[in-house]
């Protein structure tokens, strides 16, 4: 089921694709523009995969590309649609609220802009308050169940744990980041990292600073993994092709680009392309506009090839990607161990009581013995083990995949281990999975 909702949400995708492409160049370039969208490998990879990722793609692109038209129109059901959308995208993934807030300001600046200026009527500032009620409407089922949690009304309360992770098993005030935040049984709703999110870029902002060049290295890697750097220059061209009658329209999709990629590289921690999933088919589309434009200089006889061009020029594919059985087995291969499987089993056997408490990294033993997990926490072997006994941890479950960078915890493999008793060790891919009970004093 979630694999059939990213697959369709990579075929609906192709509709704003094609009508923003087909407006900024041709109907040709346009077909061009998303059968090379749709062939390319990190789309073709996320469409398959149960992640939100293609869904919260093909909202954002949505959302953008009906701003970009209702500010061509200047129509007020546009506008509303956008937020509607928008709205949508915050309950697929909370980057909504970023992309809600940056419209929001364009929008205001737009409005209030035209109207100073004399060229709409004081009435059209009435859509302002129309695009946040709309976006209200649509998120408030989940504002009210987070309310009801944490107490208090917000939309960024993953921003706000997010940006304070450092490390999330970091051992820091008697617990780790991991077990307030990520536990799935026991969150701690009333945890500081679920508050103050702004106060902690303002109080670590020169370390926040170099952390983002530290990673804007890895993301610039990241890009030209997928993308040759002549090919991201002729996009990047693409983006001054800018006529005066879609002025407003075309520079909004600057301003989001100029101001939503920076944030998610600032307040992700994780190089992923996934989180960049939706500025994609703005590249593609950019470097053909650029294309398009340029072609369009040539003598008459010389466009009748601009066709031909365009078909040689889709480098950034290639057919190889379209095997989905080969993506099917790497997702297994990346995603699901059997061991996983034979270790709750194994606990869910010597519990009979129910809820044994395991102390791992790994949700999925949590789920299938229907325990408790408690997050290993980054620190010194004999530290991890009073932490066990602290949490009345019933199993310790080390995975040489999950502690190979800390060497200290890799001590837990160590035979020697006076504090530890083994009571099963299974072999993965990625080392040994060893399942421990604690020693009685």
């Amino acid at each position: 089921a979630l694999r059939l909702i990213s697959l369709l949400a990579s075929i609906l995708l192709i509709i704003p694709i094609y009508y923003l492409a087909r407006n900024q160049t041709s109907k040709l370039t346009a077909i061009f523009i998303f059968i090379s969208t749709s062939l390319l490998t990190p789309i073709i990879h996320f469409s398959i995969f149960p992640l939100s990722d293609m869904l919260a793609t093909s909202l954002i692109f949505s959302s953008l590309t009906l701003m970009y038209f209702a500010l061509i129109k200047n129509s007020s059901k546009l506008f509303i649609m956008t937020s509607i959308l928008l709205g949508l995208t915050f309950l697929t993934r909370s980057e909504g609220t970023m992309f809600f807030v940056l419209s929001l300001g364009y929008l205001s600046f737009y409005l209030i802009g035209g109207i100073i200026s004399e060229k709409m009527p004081f009435k059209q500032l009435k859509i302002l308050p129309l695009f946040v009620i709309f976006f209200l409407m649509v998120v408030s089922p989940y504002l009210i169940a987070i309310r009801s949690q944490l107490g208090y009304w917000t939309l960024s309360q993953k921003f706000n744990a997010q940006i304070q992770q450092t490390h999330a098993f970091e051992y820091k005030k008697g617990i780790t980041w991991a077990q307030e935040i990520w536990s799935v049984k026991s969150p701690n709703y009333n945890s500081l990292y679920f508050k103050n999110g702004t106060q902690f870029i303002l109080d670590n902002l020169h370390g926040l600073i170099e952390s983002f060049f530290e990673r804007l290295k890895s993301w610039q890697k990241l890009l030209l993994l997928n993308f040759p750097v002549w090919f991201i220059i002729i996009s990047f061209l693409g983006l001054f092709f800018i006529t005066k009658k879609t002025f407003w329209a075309d520079f909004f999709i600057i301003y989001i680009l100029s101001l939503a990629i920076p944030i998610t590289i600032f307040s992700t921690s994780v190089i992923d392309i996934r989180y960049l999933l939706w500025a994609i088919p703005f590249i593609i589309l950019y470097f053909y506009k650029a294309l398009f434009n340029l072609l369009q200089r040539l003598p008459i006889f010389l466009r009748s090839l601009i066709p031909f061009i365009l078909i040689t020029l889709i480098p950034i594919f290639s057919y190889k990607v379209l095997d989905i059985e080969t993506y099917t087995r790497e997702f297994t291969y990346t995603h699901f161990r059997p061991q996983i499987l034979e270790i709750a089993e194994f606990i869910k056997q010597q519990s009979p009581d129910g809820e044994p408490r395991i102390m791992t990294r790994h949700e999925g033993i949590e789920f299938y013995s229907r325990g408790v997990t408690i997050y290993t926490p980054q620190d010194y072997h004999s530290q991890a083990i009073n932490y066990a006994q602290m949490n009345k941890v019933n199993y310790i479950v080390v995975w040489n995949r999950e502690l190979v960078q800390e060497k200290e915890l890799l001590k837990f493999f160590d035979e020697s281990n006076q504090n530890l008793k083994k009571e099963l060790t299974l072999n993965t891919p990625e080392g040994d999975m060893t399942v421990y009970t604690i020693k009685s004093r």
